[in-house]
C-alpha cells in the first residue's frame, strides 16, 4: 500500500505545482494589464480608427468618455456620450495616458466587444495624440 502511494504521489503534486503555476500566470498578467487582457481570440469592430473625447482616470486605469463612433464613420453615429475603458498596447499609448487626462486627446485604436461593469466597452489604442484633438465633431465645442 505504500509503494502504491509512493508512486502516484508525485503525479498529483506536479498537477497541483501546474495548477498553481497556471494561477500565477493569470494573475501576473491581470496585474501587467491592470485590467481585461485582450486576447487573440477577442471580437474586434476592425482595423485602428479615430477616437476623439475626454479621457479621464478611473482607478487604476483610464476612460474615453465622448462619441459611441470613431470620426471616421460614414454612417450618423448616435447622439449619446459613451464611457470606454482604454486598454494601451503601446509603450507610447501607456505613458501619454497619464499626461492627457482630464482633456480632450485623439486616440488611435479599435473597440473591442468586450464590456467590464460600469463601461459601455473596451477601446484598444496603440496611439495618443493630444495637441491635434480637434474640437467635437458633433457639438463643435473647442479643445478643453
Amino acid at each position: 500500500m505504500l509503494d502504491v502511494m509512493e508512486r502516484t504521489s508525485p503525479a498529483g503534486v506536479h498537477r497541483i505545482m501546474g495548477a498553481f503555476a497556471l494561477a500565477a500566470t493569470v494573475s501576473l498578467a491581470a496585474m501587467t494589464f491592470g485590467g481585461p487582457v485582450v486576447t487573440a481570440g477577442a471580437q474586434t469592430t476592425g482595423d485602428d480608427q479615430t477616437w476623439v473625447g475626454q479621457v479621464e482616470k478611473h482607478g487604476r486605469h483610464y476612460d474615453y468618455i465622448g462619441r459611441s463612433c470613431p470620426i471616421e464613420t460614414p454612417d450618423p453615429c448616435p447622439d449619446y456620450t459613451v464611457r470606454y475603458q482604454i486598454v494601451p498596447t503601446s509603450t507610447q499609448a501607456a505613458r501619454a495616458l497619464p499626461k492627457v487626462a482630464g482633456h480632450r486627446a485623439r486616440l488611435i485604436g479599435h473597440r473591442e466587444l468586450v464590456r467590464e461593469p460600469g463601461h459601455n466597452g473596451t477601446l484598444v489604442v496603440s496611439e495618443v495624440q493630444s495637441n491635434r484633438a480637434p474640437s467635437d465633431p458633433v457639438t463643435g465645442s473647442p479643445n478643453q
